[in-house]
């Protein structure tokens, strides 16, 4: 009885609507701020349910405290700490940060908004400020600044770059803290008027709405350089990574280097042997010893089979990749099967991202193959232009049946997902680059990836 009895004598029966307004808008306000809004039934039927609970709970608590002397102004303040803690745990230092910066434009609407009807009836239109003006004014100031301030906050997300840290709180937090002096302080005066530090209503009201000015543009500069840290954090993380790549690109540079220039010391070591076997094999022509000559014959086929096991190719670029894939592959115990038909230079494409798109992608299958435990398995890479475009074909076998779900959506089984998962989006970003496609399937126990660039009249037929 007495909760309804105060929601009809405050909310239906009183002529001014400065508490409704208020109140509604300062929920609606908070509810944007944590929760995403889409355009969707669902949506915003949750979001309606969300803005009802925390009115009526309001009423309700403000109903029962109505006659102690707890200042009703903080009560919202405890549910829209609640509040957050409820929608905003995922992120807490972006959800304090919120909430600091939010309440004390609250603050500033509801405390100030009665130095600011003042300062518009007294100091510029000249007429007596009533009491009903004091409470418009209130709702206006309220309804206008939470309004644009709510807009601000969600065109200017913490959550559009990186993770802001805990210490970038401190400066919101004081904000916070000297707008509720301040409010203490105003609150603190009697009467209808606002005498302040001696000075008359009419120069009160001034100070106090300079005051509050200043209040309000400081606190939305707290919640820029929250902001643009968030972005300078972003920053350093995407220059980092890009050292980090440069990094591996050298390594793997060192790596791809030694294992040409020992492919080039075994050529050389083949030719000397190839001089001293046709010496050998002169003696034993001459000696007519042909039972031995068979037997040698076949022990240096298999030699040199074993150690002419490199690819060759016109494309210097491709050639490089698949001998160190090769490589890679070999030590276990994986063939790399090969059939590249390219030009010497492809025109319009970027060694380099052909090289990256190759790697990533023999990389991944080298992966598959060793996860799956594969006996002997055969990863084929096919390579060709027809009609303007590059052709690239992997195939990879797929031995482990439970994974094939994992494997369709390109998913990494490496414990660092975050960091072994980008070789595959740096891949469709070149294929976007080229505007091409970029096609993976699993078949018959094979994991086919394909990729298609267009070269540079292509491109611009597009």
């Amino acid at each position: 009885m007495v909760i309804w009895d105060y929601f009809v004598q405050y909310y239906i029966y009183w002529t001014l609507p400065s508490m409704p307004v208020t109140e509604a808008t300062f929920f609606i306000g908070l509810i944007v701020i944590f929760n995403k809004i889409q355009p969707k039934a669902a949506c915003i039927g949750k979001l309606i349910v969300h803005f009802f609970v925390l009115f009526v709970s309001v009423v309700i608590a403000k109903a029962l405290l109505r006659l102690t002397a707890f200042n009703m102004t903080y009560i919202y303040l405890i549910f829209a700490a609640v509040y957050a803690a409820i929608f905003g745990r995922k992120k807490p230092v972006n959800s304090i940060i919120y909430l600091c910066v939010y309440w004390t434009v609250y603050v500033f609407s509801t405390v100030f908004g009665k130095a600011v009807g003042a300062v518009i009836f007294e100091h510029i239109l000249n007429i007596e400020y009533s009491r009903a003006a004091t409470y418009a004014s209130i709702a206006v100031t309220t309804l206008v600044m939470l309004t644009f301030f709510t807009a601000f906050v969600k065109i200017f997300s913490l959550e559009r770059y990186a993770q802001i840290g805990k210490p970038y709180i401190l400066f919101p937090l004081a904000v916070d803290i000297i707008a509720n002096i301040a409010k203490v302080l105003v609150d603190s005066v009697k009467g209808e008027g606002l005498p302040f530090f001696n000075l008359n209503e009419k120069e009160s009201a001034l100070f106090i709405f300079l005051c509050g000015i200043l209040l309000y543009l400081l606190n939305g500069l707290s919640y820029w350089f929250c902001f643009r840290q968030t972005k300078a954090i972003a920053q350093n993380e995407e220059i980092s990574e890009e050292i980090r790549a440069i990094r591996r690109e050298r390594k793997d540079g060192r790596e791809s280097a030694e294992i040409f220039k020992s492919s080039l010391e075994e050529m050389r070591q083949i030719k000397h042997d190839i001089k001293n076997q046709l010496a050998y094999l002169q003696i034993m022509i001459e000696a007519k010893d042909y039972a031995k000559m068979e037997e040698y014959f076949g022990e240096l086929n298999q030699n040199v089979y074993n150690a002419l096991n490199y690819s060759d190719c016109e494309n210097t670029t491709v050639r490089n990749v698949l001998n160190l894939e090769k490589y890679k592959s070999g030590q276990y115990g994986i063939t790399l099967d090969a059939k590249i038909i390219v030009p010497a230079r492809i025109e319009g494409i970027s060694e380099y991202d052909l090289t990256t798109i190759l790697l990533n992608l023999l990389d991944n299958a080298i992966e598959a193959c060793v996860e799956d435990g594969c006996v002997s398995p055969v990863i084929e890479c096919n390579m060709r232009l027809k009609d303007r475009y590059l052709y690239i074909n992997i195939v990879n076998p797929v031995a482990d049946a439970g994974k094939k779900a994992r494997r369709k959506k390109l998913e990494t089984g490496k414990t660092e997902k975050e960091l072994h998962g980008r070789g595959t989006k740096i891949v469709k970003a070149i294929v976007g680059r080229y505007k091409g496609a970029f096609t993976h399937e699993i078949e018959d126990n094979k994991f086919t990836a394909d990729v298609m660039l267009a070269l540079a009249d292509a491109k611009e037929g597009i």
